[in-house]
């Protein structure tokens, strides 16, 4: 865990970033360890006011099922496209990764992951991160999808995934074209 992997504290929040898996012997950071400093920052002012839930525990419901819609249609789609990605359990973020188009990658000169991202975004629009900035081996072609591109007062969880949220469905055909 590095200084430079915290980008700051905000409205007493979140720490916005860190690395998932600190170099070896560097888990601590100014004395205090990793959890210390989420639970601190994360937990302790929730959960002072946890008594306040259900006032507003129907919004948090209406929250969750869309991000769940989200990223289980996101997910469908990109298995359904050939992509190997296994199944998100509670985040966000899906992991895919474009192993079975290899060869054809190849052939357009597209062998790491870095080089593939670079490519969907120049060329089809398509952003996404390289696996390779975390931890992923550079050859392996994985990356990393967030399915957050939505606005939640927009969405409705029953129109399904294509019209639900449109502009991840259009990113999903935009890859199907590449990979065809």
């Amino acid at each position: 865990f590095n200084k430079a992997c915290v980008k700051e504290v905000l409205n007493d929040l979140k720490i916005s970033i860190y690395y998932p898996r600190p170099a070896v012997g560097d888990d601590k950071l100014d004395g205090m360890s990793i959890n210390h400093i989420l639970i601190d920052t994360y937990v302790s002012e929730p959960i002072t006011r946890f008594d306040e839930f259900d006032e507003f525990r129907s919004e948090v419901e209406r929250c969750v099922n869309i991000h769940k819609a989200a990223v289980e249609g996101m997910w469908k789609s990109l298995v359904e496209i050939g992509l190997n990605c296994p199944k998100p359990e509670g985040a966000f973020y899906l992991f895919p990764d474009f192993q079975s188009f290899q060869g054809a990658l190849a052939a357009k000169g597209i062998t790491t992951s870095l080089q593939l991202v670079s490519y969907l975004l120049e060329m089809h629009h398509v952003a996404l991160l390289p696996g390779s900035v975390f931890y992923m081996p550079p050859e392996g072609l994985n990356v990393r999808v967030a399915a957050v591109d939505y606005s939640a007062a927009d969405v409705s969880v029953n129109n399904g995934f294509v019209d639900g949220f449109p502009r991840m469905a259009q990113a999903v055909c935009r890859l199907q074209d590449f990979l065809n």
